[in-house]
Parts: C-alpha cells; sequence; structure tokens
C-alpha cells in the first residue's frame, strides 16, 4: 500500500477528525468564537465530514461557521496562525 492510497482510511480519517478538533478549540480559546481563523477550520472540518458521509454533522459545523462569519472578511482555505511576541 503507498501512501495516496491511505487516505481515505477510516483510521487516517479519524486522525484528521481529532486534529479539526484540537484546532478548533485552540483557535477558539486564542481568538475567540467568532475569529476568521475559527470560521475557516469550522468550514474545513466539515468539509471532511461532509466528504466522509457524515452530512448532519457538517450541516451542524456550516452553521456555526455562518454564525462566526464577520461581513467583509473574505477567508482563504488555508490557516495560518500567527506567532505572537519576538523581538
Amino acid at each position: 500500500m503507498i501512501a495516496g492510497d491511505l487516505a481515505g482510511t477510516p483510521f487516517l480519517t479519524g486522525v484528521r477528525e481529532l486534529l479539526y478538533q484540537r484546532a478548533l478549540s485552540l483557535f477558539e480559546q486564542a481568538f475567540g468564537s467568532s475569529h476568521p481563523h475559527v470560521e475557516t477550520c469550522l468550514q474545513n472540518y466539515a468539509r471532511l465530514l461532509r466528504d466522509t458521509q457524515q452530512g448532519h454533522a457538517a450541516r451542524a459545523l456550516e452553521d456555526r461557521a455562518r454564525q462566526a462569519r464577520r461581513p467583509g472578511i473574505r477567508l482563504s482555505s488555508v490557516v495560518f496562525c500567527p506567532i505572537r511576541g519576538g523581538p
């Protein structure tokens, strides 16, 4: 089995879900529930759930993402966590 064949396995899907849950928790703690990073994480997590036939759970996350959305902010599909501090 090559690495590309592992992408859709239940084990790795479970790992990806856990990582999204952890990232979402960290973003909400660091930035609050209405921050663009939270919205993007919710959208990406919902996409994973939809891709794994978990439509009901995906809809719930999409609803949360809509609630987190702030007018005038355009989000990308990639989230970078800024590092605070430094010289």
